[in-house]
């Protein structure tokens, strides 16, 4: 029997959405609150962070309880840029995406993959742009922000 292929968006309030391909029916993302005096994990030497994005996770549905990591298909994860974002980078090509990786302890920069910078003025405020990049098959745990 064939895998089921799907499409599916989820789109965040700030500012990030995430479109499915592949095998993703029984797989969903959740929004994590942040601890109100959670802070940024501290930079790397492969990524400084400016701010949190967004925390998430992807589950399984049937059991909300089950992180998922590994995956098959692509996340077309699309992060738009505030004023901020643009103020702290010395130009476009210096505004990354990163994600922390708690069993390591380090970030993980989108930079070497594939990273997109548009600036996008159709966009509703606050919205200035947007950065996407395509994952493949596994995911690290679950932190984003914007960096340079």
């Amino acid at each position: 029997m064939a895998e089921e292929r799907i499409e599916k968006v989820v789109e965040f309030i700030e500012g990030v959405r995430f479109k499915f391909n592949g095998n993703f029916k029984n797989i969903g993302v959740e929004k994590i609150e942040p601890e109100s005096n959670e802070k940024l994990p501290d930079p790397t030497n492969e990524f400084e962070p400016k701010r949190w994005v967004l925390k998430f996770r992807l589950y399984q549905i049937d059991d909300p309880k089950i992180t998922v990591t590994n995956f098959n298909g692509t996340i077309h994860l699309t992060v738009y840029y505030i004023q901020e974002d643009f103020d702290s980078a010395v130009n476009l090509v210096d505004l990354d995406l990163g994600i922390f990786d708690y069993d390591k302890s380090k970030w993980v920069s989108f930079k070497k993959k594939d990273i997109l910078d548009k600036q996008d003025d159709k966009k509703k405020k606050p919205w200035k742009g947007y950065g996407k990049v395509i994952i493949r098959n596994k995911f690290p745990d679950p932190v984003m922000a914007w960096g340079k």
